[in-house]
């Protein structure tokens, strides 16, 4: 999620595009347990 010029990532937008932390990969993935329903669309 973007506000004015910043990028925004933090729990709250996170949970709302439905991604999840992989600490293992240290990467951000889609919810594995609901791959193909997000919650809201990034702009």
């Amino acid at each position: 999620m973007v506000m004015g010029d910043e990028p925004l990532l933090g729990a709250i937008p996170m949970d709302d595009m439905d991604l999840v932390v992989i600490p293992s990969r240290q990467t951000v993935d889609v919810n594995p347990a609901s791959p193909n329903i997000p919650m809201s669309l990034a702009k």
